[in-house]
């Protein structure tokens, strides 16, 4: 890598982005997935290479209106360009006027949005499988990963918590 001295860095904040496109060779990623994924190693290498600057003004108007689009299509595949398109703002300054003012990338509030609907659909009585897909997940395996990646539990074993909870509550 010519922009970090020697070629090879142990920098550990290289780590989690790097991790991101390595960690499940088994998967496809998605191309808001990807997108995100880049945009992480992008911005960790620049800030290894020491050209952390200012971030600038945030264009909230944008990512007010990529979360809201993002909330309306958590079923969908959804990629930056779309965003862009919707908001009419440049993709890339798109992600990280999103994270600014959210605290978060699309892709991961969109993964957010997906779990909080599935646990919706979950305690209506949905089984796993059916909310996974509902919520736009691509298949149960992905589901499963995001859900115990996020709550560190497996969603079945959630869903039984959850039932032994509210059964000890209307008990």
């Amino acid at each position: 890598m010519p922009f970090i001295e020697g070629g090879i860095s142990s920098d550990q904040r290289l780590r989690r982005p790097i991790f991101a496109l390595l960690e499940d060779f088994a998967r496809s990623l998605s191309e808001l997935e990807l997108q995100d994924a880049l945009y992480d190693l992008a911005t960790a290498l620049h800030v290894v290479c020491g050209n952390a600057g200012p971030i600038g003004t945030v264009n909230r108007a944008a990512a007010q209106g990529a979360r809201d689009h993002i909330e309306s299509n958590i079923e969908r595949s959804l990629t930056l360009a779309e965003l862009e398109r919707v908001t009419g703002h440049d993709r890339w300054q798109l992600s990280r006027d999103f994270r600014a003012m959210f605290g978060t990338s699309p892709y991961r509030y969109l993964i957010a949005r997906r779990l909080d609907n599935a646990r919706r659909l979950i305690l209506a009585g949905w089984r796993i499988a059916e909310a996974a897909g509902a919520s736009g997940f691509a298949d149960q395996s992905h589901f499963g990963r995001a859900f115990k990646k996020t709550y560190g539990l497996t969603p079945a074993a959630w869903k039984a918590t959850t039932a032994r909870a509210r059964s000890f509550y209307t008990d």
